[in-house]
């Protein structure tokens, strides 16, 4: 999953959205806390387990995860769209 938050990285309330610093910054935390968030197979993979200071409410540890899990944070200050970190299929947009 591409722009899918799991918690803010440590430089993040340098950024500001909407007049708001990006340290909050956790979709799924949220998601997880406010309404649950279901999903049997991202849970068996490893969701759960991604260390974060807070585990997600609703998402189990996987004591055997079938699959490999990470964090992934950003290195670039750049935010053009060929700094995504998982790419843009080589394609440039300025």
């Amino acid at each position: 999953m591409d722009s899918v938050g799991i918690g803010a990285a440590p430089d993040a309330n340098n950024f500001v959205n909407a007049g708001v610093p990006d340290g909050a910054s956790d979709t799924l935390g949220h998601i997880s806390k406010t309404v649950g968030l279901t999903v049997p197979n991202m849970a068996k993979i490893g969701l759960g387990n991604i260390e974060r200071p807070v585990p997600l409410k609703t998402v189990p540890q996987e004591a055997n995860p079938s699959g490999y899990y990470t964090k992934l944070e950003e290195v670039s200050l750049g935010k053009r769209h060929d700094d995504w970190p998982l790419g843009n299929h080589g394609t440039k947009y300025y």
